[in-house]
């Protein structure tokens, strides 16, 4: 539902790449099931995780700043 990348690109580079499922998208497909509890509950889980990887990325570019 939620996936960070970070690797170094030939330049040196830190390179974060972050994907996920559209919360909207994950209610609708999930919507075919009669329990509503579980849709809201994963939808929460990546809406958290996208506002934490900006707080992600700032730290791991400031810990590797310190390297």
């Amino acid at each position: 539902m939620f996936k960070t990348c970070v690797s170094i690109d030939t330049n040196g580079r830190l390179v974060i790449d972050h994907e996920w499922v559209d919360p909207k998208k994950l209610i609708d497909a999930l919507s075919v099931y009669k329990d509503d509890y579980y849709k809201y509950i994963l939808s929460a889980i990546v809406k958290h995780c996208q506002s934490e990887s900006l707080a992600f990325d700032d730290r791991l570019n400031k810990l590797l700043k310190q390297v």
